[in-house]
């Protein structure tokens, strides 16, 4: 009997493991059960407290706290207002282009399609053949998959080893970790740390990013709204 039990519980593993077989095996299966689920729009307070390491002591200290204040609406509107609301100064992403404003005054535009914004929910509201061929270009190898844990949590790793990585909690299949490149030497890694369900999903509630290993920035998530009305002249021209 207990041999018997023991091969039932060696053959249910197995299952789980060759589930997916691919990356985009899973994100199909994420598509599917989110698809229209997650909330459309999001309206947030972000508490932004950015590190540096002291290289005396090898510690992480902060160098300064900062308020932004948030609008999203998905799959590819989100606005950053830094300081105060409407202070004139933050960045839109609309229509896979970045604005950045000083002074209410337009001082950058630059193509940004956004693989965050898209994983964290804008995936939700495209087609998925769309969805991937995002993903594949901005550099994430879908074909790749792996178990593994993200602060004690079990999960899947999408992508190739070194490179673009996608991190997913097995349980619930969100994402809760991303790697991608900022720069030709610069790797951003962040990992969503706390959640709060929302809709039919999820709303991340804090946040800590990495560049390259080592603490570069938290946020903290407050006065979260969803569902609500947001003009579209809030991701115009500010």
């Amino acid at each position: 009997m207990k041999k018997i039990i023991l091969l039932l519980l060696v053959a249910s593993n197995s299952v789980l493991f060759a589930q997916y077989k691919t990356g985009e095996e899973l994100l199909a299966t994420m598509h599917k059960k989110y698809y229209q689920n997650y909330c459309k729009t999001v309206q947030f307070e972000q508490k932004t407290i950015r590190y540096k390491n002291d290289i005396i002591t090898n510690h992480d200290v902060i160098v300064d706290t900062a308020y932004w204040y948030e609008w999203i609406s998905y799959p590819d509107k989100f606005r950053i207002d830094i300081g105060a609301k409407f202070s004139g100064n933050g960045v839109i992403f609309k229509n896979d282009s970045a604005y950045n404003y000083k002074k209410h005054k337009l001082v950058k535009t630059k193509s940004d399609k956004n693989d965050l914004l898209l994983l964290l929910g804008g995936m939700y509201f495209r087609k998925f053949d769309d969805v991937t061929t995002r993903l594949k270009n901005a550099g994430y190898d879908l074909s790749k998959i792996k178990s593994d844990t993200l602060n004690n949590i079990s999960c899947y790793v999408i992508g190739a080893e070194g490179s673009y990585q996608i991190w997913v909690d097995k349980n619930d299949l969100k994402v809760i970790g991303l790697k991608s490149k900022l720069t030709g030497t610069e790797w951003l890694e962040i990992r969503f740390d706390a959640f709060q369900k929302s809709c039919k999903g999820f709303n991340e509630t804090k946040v800590t990013a990495k560049k390259n290993g080592n603490l570069e920035q938290v946020e903290e998530y407050q006065n979260i709204k969803t569902e609500i009305l947001i003009p579209d002249s809030i991701f115009n021209k500010k």
